[in-house]
């Protein structure tokens, strides 16, 4: 069910909004909690996570929309569906040299509107990495 939903959102989207005047990475709405309840990595669907280009991360910001979010970063790799106010990602980012792969995990929170209020990072390692590739 969850991925028929989420496909037919893909198949609906509207182009995304132009990510030219976005809050930059650095904004308050990133930030890292590691007490937040963050699904158990073992969970992610896939096993492994999943590979997203750094620019996509970076165009996510607060007030874009689920349906915006959708193509950037892809269906949430854990058991959400659509219409809740968090989605949680377990993201493989490039640290450091190309080899380097660092397992990231990342929750969207949405308001009612289901539009983005905030971005979690599980580590600040990972939330650095991505503040430091979006200035370059």
């Amino acid at each position: 069910m969850k991925i028929a939903v989420l496909a037919l959102l893909a198949s609906a989207t509207p182009l995304l909004a132009n990510p030219v005047g976005a809050p930059p990475v650095t904004a308050d709405y990133f930030s890292v909690n590691p007490n937040v309840h963050w699904p158990d990595a073992n969970s992610a669907s896939p096993r492994n996570g999943t590979f997203v280009p750094r620019q996509n991360i970076v165009m996510v910001h607060a007030g874009m929309t689920k349906q915006q979010i959708y193509p950037l970063l892809n269906v949430p790799n854990f058991s959400e569906g659509f219409f809740v106010r968090h989605w949680n990602y377990l993201l493989n980012i490039k640290i450091g040299g190309q080899s380097d792969i660092k397992q990231c995990q990342i929750q969207i929170n949405f308001d009612r509107h289901a539009r983005v209020t905030a971005v979690v990072w599980q580590e600040q390692i990972c939330l650095d990495n991505v503040r430091e590739h979006s200035t370059k």
